[in-house]
């Protein structure tokens, strides 16, 4: 049936404040159907969603557990104190990698490049005027825009060291 001749079956009456439809019994046993199938998606999509947050909640409270697990002497009433984390770090076995993760974050990395800008200027005023952040992270690695800003920290020069400054970011 097209839209045209549906429109010609329904007659619209008002009475008081209510819009009376007519349909021909086909249109009815139609938005029968689509009512029930509506409904019987809406009830799936709300079990759906109890499960996944039943599903995430088993998960977040398994990892806490795991944490717990891992580390049994923290709890939430007692601060660890520098002694207690040093001693904690001493149990390392092997050696320690210092990574730099930088997200994409748009902007065109306007906010990580003033950071690692600030970052990479302390840095000089304590090791000198050539220090680069490259220097100081075994692993940099970026996504989206945080790639490009990590290729600029870690592309070599002629004299293998950092080809681009921190501050060379922002105006990138």
């Amino acid at each position: 049936m097209s839209a045209a001749q549906a429109l010609r079956y329904i007659n619209y009456s008002e009475e008081g404040n209510k819009i009376m439809v007519q349909l021909s019994q086909e249109e009815y046993e139609f938005l029968k159907r689509e009512f029930s199938e509506q409904t019987k998606l809406a009830e799936w999509r709300i079990s759906v969603s109890l499960e996944e947050k039943r599903v995430a909640e088993n998960n977040r409270d398994s990892a806490f557990k795991r944490l717990q697990n891992l580390y049994p002497h923290n709890n939430s009433s007692q601060r660890n104190t520098k002694e207690d984390i040093i001693a904690s770090t001493a149990q390392i076995k092997g050696r320690m990698v210092s990574i730099l993760s930088i997200d994409g974050g748009g902007s065109k990395g306007i906010i990580p490049g003033r950071i690692l800008d600030n970052l990479e200027y302390k840095l000089q005023d304590l090791d000198g005027p050539n220090a680069r952040i490259a220097d100081y992270f075994d692993v940099i690695a970026g996504t989206s825009t945080g790639g490009l800003i990590t290729a600029m920290l870690a592309a070599p020069g002629k004299d293998n060291r950092p080809l681009f400054p921190a501050k060379n970011i922002t105006s990138f």
